[in-house]
């Protein structure tokens, strides 16, 4: 495994890139770790422990839609769902973490056993956090909330792909289901569903629950007792009061987004840029319109074995320099300013799953000099999908090919720069 370090566009393209979602490894896992770590906690700001990337089973916020997976091992609610309405700081007298604690034991569904239960105080413009063991017979679940105040944007600008949807009434819902961590065949981390929504007058509620009795614990159950629509349910309340907001100021007015670039540009550029001639089957695209980045990928095969190759394009803050912290251990600063990084033949699993799949990967990632950023991955088989074996021994594209691809004048990046 390598270092937990990954930037914003690796983790979204990691996230997204193999046609579904996958585990929380793909957190874990992969190059280029990390020149921009704080927009990564800024996504999941509050999400407690939970730090996986997965699309979630269909959750219905205010007659919204979000996301849907087939990978999600619970099913969705049943019933219709209440709305989601905007809860004015001024609607709800400055709440304590008492009152919040107060508030999460009268949202419990009735039949539930509760026991130790907590509670702490944020303070003026801090967040309140509560927290309660819940079982149904079949288990304790950790149930735990946080209320405040969120710095960053009201939207799903900051958030990885698939977990974020926008409600009527201009809240963002970011969901997240995180599946347990196994290591030498033994559960090291329960599983955990967590939710943040996020009101348009930047008060926010995040709610997580957990396959065990707290954070570090064993697992006590199979899942969590509280679905990922469940979670939404009861972040929708309007009982939820917040800390006093003397000292919450507004966030800085957001920084002009670069221009849109299509998404199918991106496609269409790497599809000339792969060399050779390759077979190519199954396009895909993420990201693109306002998110400010483009994801492409295609599954190529030159006839010794199939092979994913994906592309993220981005601009961000640059990067001019190999840093340690960064974990950006193969690197390079080139004659024309631009950073490049790589890693060869990087194993996707750091369990006992890369002895029974084998997966591996090629990966580049160029720094512009003005901010333009471009990653490149090739893979032994299909990607990191899970129980998928690779197709062949090692990738089909070399760093240097990969390298060569990245180097291309044909790429637009969000941003409007050629």
């Amino acid at each position: 495994m390598t270092n937990l370090n990954d930037s914003l566009p690796d983790l979204m393209r990691r996230a997204t890139e193999h046609l579904e979602p996958t585990s929380t490894d793909l957190v874990e896992r992969g190059m280029h770790r990390g020149a921009v770590l704080r927009r990564r906690r800024t996504a999941l700001l509050s999400v407690s422990a939970v730090g996986a990337v997965l699309a979630t089973a269909g959750i219905v916020v205010g007659g919204t839609q979000v996301f849907g997976s087939p990978d999600q091992k619970q099913a969705p609610v049943a019933g219709a769902p209440t709305t989601a309405a905007t809860i004015p700081a001024k609607a709800i007298p400055p709440a304590t973490g008492k009152d919040t604690l107060a508030t999460l034991r009268k949202l419990l569904p009735a039949g539930l056993q509760a026991s130790k239960p907590t509670w702490m105080d944020g303070g003026p413009g801090g967040q309140n956090s509560a927290s309660v063991v819940v079982n149904d017979g079949k288990g304790a679940s950790w149930l735990m909330v946080t209320t405040g105040y969120s710095y960053d944007p009201r939207d799903c600008s900051n958030s990885l792909p698939h977990t974020c949807t926008m409600q009527a009434d201009g809240s963002a819902l970011v969901a997240v289901f995180r599946d347990e961590i196994v290591r030498d065949g033994k559960i090291k981390e329960a599983s955990s569903n967590a939710v943040t929504l996020t009101h348009p007058d930047g008060t926010q509620v995040n709610l997580t629950s957990m396959s065990a009795a707290g954070e570090g614990s064993p697992a006590t159950r199979k899942q969590p007792l509280f679905s990922l629509p469940e979670l939404a349910r009861l972040a929708a309340s309007k009982n939820w009061g917040y800390p006093p907001k003397s000292t919450f100021t507004e966030p800085p007015a957001a920084e002009p987004k670069p221009p849109v670039v299509p998404v199918a540009e991106t496609l269409a550029t790497l599809k000339k840029v792969i060399p050779g001639h390759a077979q190519l089957s199954q396009p895909y695209t993420w990201g693109g319109g306002k998110n400010g980045f483009n994801g492409a990928s295609y599954l190529t095969d030159d006839g010794k074995g199939a092979s994913a190759v994906t592309v993220m394009l981005t601009t961000q803050t640059p990067v001019k320099k190999c840093q340690a912290e960064r974990g950006l251990a193969n690197c390079k600063v080139r004659s024309d300013g631009s950073v490049l990084t790589w890693q060869k033949n990087v194993p996707s699993y750091g369990d006992s799953r890369q002895q029974k799949y084998g997966i591996l990967a090629n990966s580049v990632a160029l720094y512009l000099p003005d901010g333009r950023y471009i990653s490149l991955s090739s893979y032994n088989g299909l990607g990191e999908k899970p129980q998928v074996k690779h197709t062949r021994a090692t990738p089909a594209y070399t760093v240097e090919q990969l390298t060569k691809m990245a180097d291309s004048k044909l790429w637009v990046f969000p941003g409007g720069t050629k």
